[in-house]
């Protein structure tokens, strides 16, 4: 089994990564427009075969069609380039808290209060009800 680190030099893990984020967004508009696939097909100017397998996961762009799917849905791609250890250390502060934080919700007259680890943050957070 790879470890995290070697996980995130790989290439497979980045356009995995890439494919689910643009899944996701591709996805998101879809629903929030209340589009079927071949309404979406027509508005982004492709076909039905390609946007099934675009949500399928089930493709390579080119960068340029990265980029005119995601202008097509009002979105800008954001690539970013950082130093491979710095990000691996930011990762691993992500990956963690995502497994550590514990909430715990209090009742209260307007609502409930609720509380993180104190490891990972100490500020209250006041949630609606």
């Amino acid at each position: 089994m790879k470890t995290r680190a070697e996980l995130l030099k790989s290439k497979g893990y980045w356009l995995a990564k890439i494919q689910t984020e643009l899944f996701r967004e591709i996805d998101g508009f879809k629903r929030k427009n209340g589009m079927n696939n071949t309404q979406l097909a027509e508005y982004l100017g492709c076909s039905k075969g390609y946007i099934s397998q675009l949500l399928n996961g089930d493709f390579d762009h080119k960068l340029s069609k990265l980029i005119e799917l995601s202008l097509a849905i009002g979105k800008v791609p954001c690539i970013e380039y950082m130093d491979m250890e710095s990000y691996m250390v930011r990762d691993d502060i992500m990956y963690k808290a995502t497994f550590k934080t514990s909430v715990y919700a209090i009742p209260q007259k307007n609502g409930y209060s609720s509380y993180m680890d104190k490891d990972i943050q100490e500020d209250k957070i006041l949630l609606s009800a």
